[in-house]
């Protein structure tokens, strides 16, 4: 009987870590989509770069920020954010209001972002930029 409540225990107790990071996993997807797409809102895209995107993009990435320094963001906005839990992947549909000057037509871009959680072993795991940035043309 001991070893019945025990292994309930064990359990439990593994149900519920388990409860804990996918909590935490998903609480900081949040705060990383929010930071990136921040960053991009307030052109800081270089910053965006440095801090998101997955370390072999980050060469293209900075060129498509040198690219866009004069492209204005008014606002974005997160239509979707879906997590996958089993594959620590997201997917993540944003638009953009921009503008690039002297024009003043607002134009918006629909930005598909590809999310994964990354880190090994005890490392904490974060959540890295799969895709570029958009190219606002």
């Amino acid at each position: 009987m001991k070893r019945i409540l025990v292994a309930l225990l064990a359990a439990g107790l593994l149900c519920s870590c388990q409860s804990l990071e996918l909590e935490r996993n998903a609480q900081s997807l949040d705060e990383a989509t929010r930071g990136y797409n921040a960053h991009i809102r307030w052109q800081e895209m270089d910053k965006a770069c440095t801090e998101f995107v997955d370390p072999p993009l980050l060469e293209e990435c900075n060129r498509r920020a040198e690219a866009a320094r004069s492209v204005k963001v008014t606002d974005y906005r997160v239509r979707s954010l879906v997590y996958d839990k089993e594959h620590g992947t997201a997917r993540a549909v944003v638009e953009f209001d921009y503008y690039v000057p002297p024009s003043v037509t607002l134009k918006t871009l629909v930005d598909r972002q590809k999310w994964a959680l990354t880190g090994k072993g005890d490392a904490p795991k974060e959540w890295r930029l799969k895709t570029l940035p958009p190219e606002f043309r």
